[in-house]
């Protein structure tokens, strides 16, 4: 009930409120149970990285990210390393969001190979993040380089526009297009 309403104050942008939920949730929990403490450390991710305070941000995505690599599911690791990816871009650690980008393309696609129930959605998700992380990282390259990187960053970024044409989800199709014509403006085309 509580991770609800933290979320929901989160989603309103009542950040403040979100945390303020989360911390007294969080003094009830008891010290075993990570996996549900990180139900709210996620909630903490989130609100700290809309504040800008990444420090706080990562904080509470290593945990989660630990706890996953451990004993979480494919799912669960997968979001982790998606979500700190997204702190890590933000925080201009482009390497550092690459790095758990790929290793979360990589697990989606097994679990896609593995499992023909399973939504392609996050693995247009994350494809797409790391478009953007290129086109970023890209910009403090030579121009040889940069090209290379640049068209990693179109391929990856129109698979995840088929797979959003696929399922339907329009505005996430608009949201890859308009990823895809700010790198071939990059590009110079």
């Amino acid at each position: 009930m509580q991770v609800d309403s933290a979320y929901n104050a989160a989603m309103a942008g009542q950040l403040e409120q979100a945390i303020s939920i989360n911390m007294d949730a969080l003094a009830l929990v008891p010290m075993d149970s990570m996996g549900w403490k990180c139900e709210f450390y996620s909630c903490l991710l989130y609100c700290y990285h809309r504040l800008g305070d990444y420090t706080e941000a990562l904080r509470y995505g290593e945990l989660c990210l630990q706890y996953d690599e451990q004993h979480g599911m494919p799912e669960d690791l997968s979001a982790s390393l998606g979500n700190l990816a997204g702190v890590y871009s933000s925080a201009g650690k482009h390497g550092v969001a690459e790095d758990y980008l790929r290793r979360a393309i990589l697990i989606e696609q097994q679990l896609l190979a593995q499992d023909q129930e399973h939504s392609p959605k996050s693995l247009a998700t994350r494809q797409a993040m790391l478009g953007e992380v290129l086109l970023a990282k890209s910009k403090s390259l030579p121009d040889v380089e940069q090209v290379a990187m640049l068209s990693e960053a179109l391929k990856l970024t129109d698979e995840a526009l088929q797979i959003e044409r696929q399922s339907g989800r329009r505005a996430q199709e608009g949201m890859r297009l308009a990823q895809l014509a700010n790198i071939y403006a990059e590009l110079g085309q």
